[in-house]
């Protein structure tokens, strides 16, 4: 499954959702246009391509019609926004046909306990940004996530319990497609994960305006 959203709940709910059901990610940031995403398609045959509708003055729902046009295994478009086009049967709108959706009787819990991804089984499929060249793709299972995730959380260990309040924030808006590591690994390992590990929070933004973010998270996060 394909993701291409800027960081935001949905984003974390979606790649959570993935690892209940037992389907690998391929996240994609927002930055990506129609050839590296082609591209990436290409190569992993994801059958659903999850992104917004527009975001930053870009039409993604356009972009991923022309993809679907020219990649065959993308059978599916899930929108996240306003204005879903209802005039095609291969577009999902994230609100109204999934979020605003009980599906317990469809998907009950005995069965997605089947389909539930394993520690061994691949988690996410990153791609690099293919400036100098095409795209290069490589598998990370849960456990390897767990690897990354532990190593970070070692680092930042020392400010537990100590009465700090140092935290991570990051307003770049894909940062999260990497740090939605740690939802995984804490849905797998039933373990904290990341900053919270380590006693400690984060903060994201979806918009790439630095002085906004940070202005908005000392106040919020850290007020002198």
């Amino acid at each position: 499954m394909t993701v291409q959203l800027p960081n935001g709940w949905p984003l974390c709910a979606l790649i959570l959702a993935c690892a209940r059901a037992g389907a690998a990610v391929s996240p994609v940031l927002p930055t990506m246009r129609r050839r590296e995403l082609e591209f990436m398609l290409g190569v992993t045959e994801s059958p659903v391509y999850i992104g917004p509708t527009s975001w930053h003055r870009f039409d993604y729902g356009a972009m991923a019609a022309e993809v679907a046009a020219a990649v065959p295994t993308l059978r599916h478009r899930v929108l996240v926004g306003e204005d879903v086009p209802t005039d095609d049967p291969a577009v999902v709108d994230f609100y109204r046909d999934l979020y605003g959706r009980d599906r317990t009787a469809e998907f009950p819990a005995a069965l997605l306990d089947e389909r539930e991804a394993k520690a061994g089984d691949v988690a996410q499929v990153m791609f690099t940004s293919g400036t100098t060249g095409e795209p290069k793709g490589v598998t990370h299972t849960h456990n390897t996530l767990y690897a990354i995730d532990k190593a970070q959380a070692d680092v930042l260990q020392p400010v537990r319990g100590r009465g700090h309040r140092d935290g991570v924030a990051d307003h770049a808006p894909g940062r999260l497609h990497l740090e939605s590591a740690d939802a995984l690994v804490a849905r797998r390992h039933r373990r904290p994960s990341g900053p919270v590990a380590a006693g400690s929070h984060a903060a994201h933004s979806g918009r790439a305006e630095s002085h906004v973010f940070f202005s908005w998270a000392r106040r919020r996060f850290w007020p002198t």
